[in-house]
């Protein structure tokens, strides 16, 4: 059986963001809702920014590791949101909120 290739770079994804919380910050965080979540992740918006994005995660002040699967999903929808064709619409909502 052959694993295809999101499941595997969400695997590893996974098991190395568990290991650096664990060994950075002695707590522990879901590993398999990351799981469900990076799998998620990675094919809709590519292994490279969902790692990018759990690194900004994981550098923000006061940062719990029970909360990085939800952090992870509201950042990367936030950020497509931010992004795609409702762009200045989405800002002028957050601003005003």
């Amino acid at each position: 059986m052959v694993i295809d290739s999101s499941r595997q770079q969400a695997m590893e994804l996974t098991r190395s963001f568990c290991d650096a919380i664990s060994i950075g910050a002695n707590q522990t965080t879901d590993f398999y809702k990351m799981l469900w979540i990076v799998h998620w992740a990675i094919e809709h918006y590519g292994w490279k920014k969902t790692r990018s994005t759990l690194e900004e995660i994981m550098l923000t002040p006061g940062f719990e590791p029970v909360t990085a699967p939800i952090l992870l999903r509201d950042a990367l929808l936030t950020q497509q949101e931010s992004e795609g064709v409702l762009g200045d619409w989405f800002k002028k909502a957050i601003q005003n909120s």
